[in-house]
């Protein structure tokens, strides 16, 4: 039996008392959701954590220890200094700066060279000149 589907009150009568001092309108409320052996079972083991509970000594005056996590050890929760943030501002600048500049720089000069109008030579259209491949008979 999965206990998450208990309703609040089967807890409460848990709590407060044995299945023999359970009025009849009460038993009946209970069987519906479990046994009698198991209305017991969980008594018996909510009596025995609350009488554990009751023999843990508290001393109201005791101070509790607060631990705080050791934060230095990790890199990423260590504190840095203004001038090595500034450091590194300004070198991911010169970075960003001779990388742009160099692929500018390329993209400049064409890989392509065009000719002059004076320079193309005629394609002469005569059938021998082409691969007989590309000839197609009609």
């Amino acid at each position: 039996m999965n206990t998450d589907e208990l309703p609040e009150f089967v807890f409460d009568l848990l709590a407060k008392k044995d299945f023999n001092d359970l009025s009849a309108n009460e038993k009946e409320l209970c069987m519906a959701y479990m046994t009698a052996e198991d209305y017991m079972n969980y008594a018996d083991i909510i009596r025995s954590v609350r009488s554990l509970d009751a023999s843990i000594p508290v001393d109201p005056r005791a101070k509790i220890k607060v631990v705080k996590p050791n934060r230095s050890s990790s890199l990423l929760f260590r504190p840095v200094p203004f001038y090595q943030c500034a450091a590194a501002v300004i070198l991911t600048c010169a970075c960003c700066y001779f990388l742009f500049s160099q692929a500018i720089t390329n993209r400049s000069t064409p890989d392509v060279e065009f000719m002059k109008a004076d320079q193309i030579k005629g394609v002469p259209l005569a059938e021998d000149a082409y691969p007989e491949a590309l000839i197609v008979e009609m």
